[in-house]
């Protein structure tokens, strides 16, 4: 059936049940063909050069999303409504590309996981559970030998956790807390690669002092 601003929608049902719905417009054109068991496949095309293949399952939670953007990046988007889980992938024009992963946990904290390559094939990794409190766990690592381990304690308002820079001869532990009077503790420690440490540990007042 075509509209009076020009943009068209066909409905076919065949014999066995199976339906294929086409439709257009001025800025797109899709095909979506779907099981008699409610399965379906949706191949779309813009004008603007995108594209893509969307699919869902017959229990109505597995769904996925195939796509090409008109710039040439690619990417893939995977989404289970049973678990509540997301994930997919990217490979973006510039050559870098990533991937990442998001989930409910049964305490009803939240998981996020990510990963970067750039140009060079350098590879950077992201994981944080965050509780429903806003307390996090947080792990960054990359192949350059750098790295983050932090943990967030919103009930004690306490920062903890351990890295490194790339290139840097040391790896540093920081602990910083606020303490019962309302004054805050920064407490880190510097280990070197010749084993040798370096400590310091201050504490801040409501005033403003420290010691």
């Amino acid at each position: 059936v075509e509209q009076a601003d020009g943009s068209y929608r066909e409905v076919d049902t065949a014999s066995d049940g199976t339906t294929e719905v086409f439709t257009s417009d001025a800025n797109s054109f899709s095909d979506k063909f779907t099981d008699v068991d409610g399965s379906y496949t949706n191949t779309w095309n813009n004008t603007d050069g995108s594209s893509g293949v969307d699919t869902g399952d017959a229990s109505g939670t597995q769904f996925t999303s195939s796509w090409t953007h008109a710039d040439g990046s690619t990417g893939t988007d995977d989404a289970d409504t049973a678990t509540g889980e997301t994930s997919g992938s990217r490979v973006y024009a510039d050559g870098t590309s990533g991937t990442y992963d998001e989930l409910t946990l049964a305490d009803g904290a939240h998981e996020e996981k990510l990963s970067y390559v750039d140009i060079d094939g350098n590879t950077t990794s992201y994981d944080t559970v965050t509780q429903a409190d806003g307390s996090y766990v947080k792990i960054v690592a990359a192949s350059d030998g750098s790295f983050k381990n932090e943990t967030f304690d919103a009930a004690a308002g306490e920062d903890s956790g351990t890295g490194r820079q790339p290139d840097a001869d040391y790896a540093v532990a920081w602990d910083n807390k606020t303490l019962a009077n309302g004054s805050s503790d920064a407490a880190q420690t510097l280990t070197y690669d010749d084993g040798s440490t370096y400590s310091t540990d201050k504490v801040t007042q409501v005033d403003g002092s420290s010691v």
